[in-house]
């Protein structure tokens, strides 16, 4: 298992409808009206419409490589070529991968690499909260952190009554 990081993944999104925003402050070309809009060619941060045309863009370009979505989470693509199977879930801008081949991860990771600007962040100890640990074995995944932080604010909101 492993995780990428796509660095301003917002910016890659494709804008479905026309936006245009005021002209950001320090932005103002000399002799003109100070009062001036742009119109946006592409997705940027703290548009409602970002995450949605990041997530159709990657969709689209992990879809170009084999990867179908998974029909019970969306987030969740699947490659299968043979008895090789490749998995990517996706939490906004992180993406962990994991499969049956390390081969197929690597293409993976490297697919991914010329489409996106992406920092590969190796084997995850952690993703969104849940504690995970690599060994020979295989794989195992814990939420003991989380309990044991939600059983101190139990404590700690009991003891404040």
């Amino acid at each position: 298992m492993y995780q990428i990081d796509i660095k301003n993944a917002f910016l890659y999104g494709d804008l479905n409808e026309t936006v245009y925003i005021e002209q950001p402050p320090g932005y103002v070309a000399q002799g003109k009206r100070q009062c001036m809009v742009c119109k946006l060619q592409k997705a940027i941060y703290g548009l409602k419409q970002s995450l949605r045309a990041w997530f159709d863009k990657f969709s689209r370009i992990i879809g170009e490589f084999g990867f179908s979505r998974c029909q019970v989470d969306h987030l969740v693509f699947v490659q299968t070529t043979g008895s090789v199977m490749i998995i990517l879930a996706v939490y906004v801008d992180d993406i962990l991968i994991t499969g049956s081949d390390v081969v197929g991860i690597e293409e993976a990771k490297t697919y991914l690499q010329k489409h996106f600007i992406t920092k590969d962040l190796g084997r995850p100890r952690y993703f969104l909260g849940i504690e995970i640990a690599h060994s020979k074995h295989g794989v195992s995944l814990s939420q003991r952190n989380m309990l044991v932080i939600s059983f101190k604010k139990q404590v700690y909101s009991a003891l404040n009554r």
